[in-house]
């Protein structure tokens, strides 16, 4: 059942009310407490709050800093929720500058490849991407992706949005031609562990018509915009707004396609 505004309201009133019964009870340092502190900080990040959740979650750090120390996993795993946070909240730079400090310190102590690091990992990669820093974001994508493959198996839903962010990375710096390969190799893998019809697939198909089309094969291009266009309106209704841009796309093709 899906929760209303006024539903997320009771919850984060509750969560308030059982935090400082919490802190009355338990100390402003027991584990339980830092649970309920971390639940309330989501929570509010998922309701828009953002100034309040990066208030309660730079208190609870601070506080399990006191408590367990910087090396503690669950100090880690706070940090790594704080970075979340300021990348939900459009902080791009804060969450680079924490996740820089904080993933050599992951690496230490959880390992490379444990899940929690190579979530942080990922993170790290998508801010380079989001500032812009190509190359960099390539390169730290390719990186972790490698050790996703060691444990998680090339075919697990962590390892394919990885390496479609890599395809997303080609497109934009127009490496059409290994953008091209290798979106055609994750359409079969998504579409034989997700679906063909389900949204990450179709996604995945508009970087592979954006290659074809920078590669000038406009008439493959053309039908491949076309037969993704029909399933987008399929599966996600004619009016979904993601489905503007390849219209644009369709329609560009077209005059190409009539003027030669």
């Amino acid at each position: 059942m899906a929760l209303d505004d006024e539903d997320y309201r009771k919850a984060i009133d509750l969560y308030q009310t059982v935090l400082d019964k919490q802190r009355r009870a338990l100390g402003p340092s027991h584990p339980i407490m830092f649970d309920t502190m971390g639940r309330l900080g989501s929570l509010l990040v998922r309701v828009g709050r953002s100034d309040d959740a990066l208030k309660v979650m730079t208190d609870l750090l601070q506080r399990q800093l006191q408590a367990v120390g910087p090396d503690h996993p669950s100090a880690l795993e706070t940090e790594a929720r704080l970075a979340s946070t300021y990348i939900q909240t459009g902080r791009s730079a804060d969450a680079l500058t924490l996740l820089g400090r904080l993933i050599p310190r992951m690496n230490d102590v959880l390992g490379e490849c444990d899940v929690r690091t190579l979530e942080a990992r990922f993170a790290y990669a998508s801010v380079l991407r989001s500032l812009l820093r190509w190359n960099e974001a390539l390169a730290s994508y390719e990186d972790v992706l490698q050790d996703q493959i060691e444990t998680f198996g090339p075919d697990h839903p962590t390892t394919l949005r990885t390496r479609r962010s890599i395809v997303s990375v080609l497109t934009a710096i127009e490496s059409s031609r290994e953008a091209l390969d290798q979106s055609t190799a994750l359409l079969q893998d998504e579409s034989r562990v997700l679906g063909p019809d389900h949204p990450i697939t179709l996604d995945t198909r508009g970087y592979h018509v954006g290659a074809l089309a920078s590669l000038g094969w406009h008439d493959q291009a053309l039908t491949a915009a076309k037969d993704l266009l029909a399933d987008r309106e399929r599966v996600l209704g004619p009016a979904h707004s993601s489905n503007s841009w390849l219209r644009q796309l369709i329609a560009d093709l077209d005059q190409q396609t009539d003027s030669r």
